[in-house]
């Protein structure tokens, strides 16, 4: 299968973005603001770089402050899976360095996401994925 799986790892007002291919090569890396016009340049621009091949956009958070980008997504039609933090922790140890952790962490949600099919799908409107 083609395409793209974009990890999202969520800070306090930025998002560290890692998309990655089929091929497991990274095709996207970078920081974005919480900021709705940020936020939609990114989704304009991956959906631009996949050229009409499936993205699957993976969080290992569900609550509160990827809300704004999972309500964007939502609108986009964009395919959003939940990858829980206690999975990906043991994961990280094969990624050595060289990288913030952060990205790093983005990565490992997309490339987590890319070889399992039994994730999670969010939907913004959940209980689960809505700030109480």
């Amino acid at each position: 299968m083609g395409g793209l799986w974009l990890g999202v790892e969520t800070g306090k007002r930025v998002y560290r973005c890692v998309a990655i291919d089929a091929a497991d090569a990274v095709v996207l890396s970078w920081h974005v603001v919480d900021d709705e016009t940020a936020l939609r340049h990114l989704i304009a621009t991956v959906l631009a770089t996949a050229d009409g091949a499936p993205v699957v956009w993976v969080t290992d958070l569900n609550i509160e402050r990827p809300s704004l980008l999972l309500d964007l997504l939502k609108a986009h039609g964009q395919r959003v899976l939940h990858v829980p933090r206690s999975i990906v922790q043991p994961v990280e140890a094969i990624y050595p360095g060289g990288d913030k952790p952060n990205a790093r962490d983005a990565r490992i949600t997309a490339d987590y996401a890319r070889i399992r099919r039994d994730l999670k799908s969010l939907d913004s409107a959940d209980q689960i994925s809505s700030a109480p």
